[in-house]
C-alpha cells in the first residue's frame, strides 16, 4: 500500500511540475471537453501555428472567425506529423484516435481534415463517437507511414468537401476553426504541427495564426 502511494505521489508531482503550454493567441479550449495541456503555440522557419502531442488524453482548441462561406472559399494550411497514434481505422470508435484541422459552420457542423494511419485518401466518414455522429464530418487527406515528419501544404475548396462529404443543405458561415487531439483509446502518443492556416475568399483573407 506504501508503495502504491508513493507512486501516487511521485505522478501528482510529475503532473504539477509539467510546464503549462500557451494556446496560439485566440484560442481557447472547447468547453465540452475541458482543458488539457495538448496544445502550444510555435514559430520557427517562417512558419506559425500550433504543436500537438497527446498521450492517452483527448481536447480540442477553437478560435472564433466569421467568413461567408461561398463556392471559392478556400482553406490553406500546412501540417506536419510526427506520429500517428490510431491503432487501426479511425472510423472504428476504439480506434478513433487522431490529430486534425477543422472548420466549424453556422449550422452547427464541423468538417475535419487528417491524417489517417491506413484509410485510404478521399474517404470521409462521420464521427463514430456518440454525440458527434450528429455534429462531426472527417475527411482524410493522407495515410500511413510514408512522410511523416516532412512538411505538406493542403488547399481545399470549404464548399466543395462539405457538400461531397456531408450534403445537404449547404451553411452559410464559417465560424470558427479547431484544432483537435486525441489519444484516449489506445492511448498511444500523437504528435502534428500546423501551421500558417489561412481561409479567403475572393477579397476576404484570414491568417488564423496572425501576430497579435
Amino acid at each position: 500500500m506504501r508503495c502504491v502511494l508513493g507512486l501516487m505521489v511521485i505522478v501528482a508531482a510529475v503532473a504539477a511540475a509539467e510546464e503549462r503550454r500557451v494556446l496560439p493567441a485566440g484560442f481557447e479550449y472547447l468547453p465540452e471537453l475541458g482543458e488539457s495541456n495538448i496544445f502550444e503555440q510555435f514559430s520557427e522557419d517562417g512558419r506559425r501555428g500550433v504543436h500537438s502531442v497527446s498521450r492517452a488524453e483527448a481536447g480540442i482548441i477553437r478560435k472564433s472567425v466569421d467568413l461567408p462561406l461561398t463556392a471559392t472559399t478556400e482553406v490553406q494550411f500546412e501540417w506536419r506529423y510526427v506520429a500517428l497514434p490510431a491503432l487501426g481505422p479511425e472510423t472504428e470508435a476504439g480506434f478513433h484516435d487522431y490529430h486534425s484541422i477543422a472548420l466549424e459552420l453556422d449550422n452547427g457542423q464541423d468538417i475535419t481534415w487528417f491524417w489517417s494511419r491506413e484509410l485510404e485518401p478521399g474517404t470521409t466518414f462521420r464521427c463514430p463517437l456518440p454525440g458527434w455522429a450528429e455534429r462531426e464530418t472527417h475527411i482524410v487527406l493522407a495515410s500511413g507511414e510514408q512522410g511523416l515528419g516532412e512538411w505538406v501544404t493542403h488547399r481545399r475548396f470549404v464548399l466543395e468537401d462539405y457538400l461531397e462529404a456531408v450534403g445537404g443543405e449547404p451553411p452559410a458561415r464559417i465560424v470558427a476553426v479547431w484544432f483537435i487531439a486525441n489519444s484516449f483509446f489506445g492511448r498511444r502518443p500523437g504528435e502534428a504541427y500546423f501551421a500558417n492556416v489561412e481561409l479567403h475568399d475572393q477579397d476576404r483573407r484570414i491568417e488564423v495564426f496572425a501576430a497579435p
